[in-house]
């Protein structure tokens, strides 16, 4: 649905593309990374050239805060996930159970 889109992309890392890990929240702008992504940039870039990739402004990696409502955004879906996941293999081996089960 489009709402589902909108979920996702609001829970996406704009440096990896994917879900956020361990998000992080630059308090330059208020943009929102995985942790690595930000730290793994923010070490590849000289002391004097440690630079937001959100709003360009200079930001260390002390400065970074953890997002905490977008953290419990992403455990809630991945939580559903995997009980979608469980629910959906149950399902399977009961109907292979049903299908293998001899004929009287």
């Amino acid at each position: 649905t489009a709402e589902a889109s909108r979920v996702q992309e609001s829970l996406t890392c704009p440096l990896c593309h994917q879900m956020f890990r361990q998000a992080i929240l630059a308090p330059c702008c208020g943009a929102t990374f995985c942790s690595d992504c930000v730290i793994d940039r923010l070490a590849h870039s000289s002391v004097e050239n440690s630079c937001c990739p959100g709003c360009g402004k200079e930001v260390l990696a002390h400065q970074l805060v953890a997002n905490e409502d977008i953290r419990r955004q992403v455990d809630k879906i991945t939580q559903s996930s995997k009980a979608m996941a469980i629910a959906s293999q149950k399902e399977q081996e009961q109907k292979l159970m049903l299908e293998n089960r001899p004929k009287l």
